[in-house]
């Protein structure tokens, strides 16, 4: 399939540096950046594409789709990238690094205790 230059509709701060970015929309009405310095950001989540929408500062004369994902129903939606870059109080569902990996080892010692007892058990040793 061949690449498509879609048309720059306006612009926003970009999530990552603050400078401004262009804001563009796909095929499938989805909004996406295009920052000169950071690259693209083609996110499609629900908070991100309302954001981008509500936000953005559109060029004269242009009115975007509305994204398939769009928030209709939240005044303010919020973006966790951009309002709180570094939010460590939020609880991260799958814990630190370090704990995934404390928890799977003492999964692997669990798993050989009960391989150990169970294989005598069999006429295994």
């Amino acid at each position: 399939m061949p690449k498509v230059n879609n048309p720059k509709l306006g612009t926003i701060a970009c999530d990552l540096c603050g400078n401004p970015a262009s804001v563009k929309q796909n095929a499938k009405q989805y909004l996406y950046v295009g920052c000169q310095d950071c690259g693209v950001d083609m996110r499609k989540g629900a908070r991100l594409q309302t954001r981008l929408y509500r936000e953005s500062q559109w060029l004269d004369g242009v009115t975007p789709k509305l994204p398939p994902n769009l928030i209709m129903d939240e005044e303010n939606p919020r973006d966790s990238a951009r309002d709180n870059p570094r939010d460590d109080s939020r609880e991260n569902p799958i814990g630190s690094p370090r704990e995934v990996t404390q928890k799977k080892g003492g999964l692997a010692i669990l798993a050989g205790v009960v391989a150990l007892i169970l294989l005598p058990l069999k006429g295994g040793m």
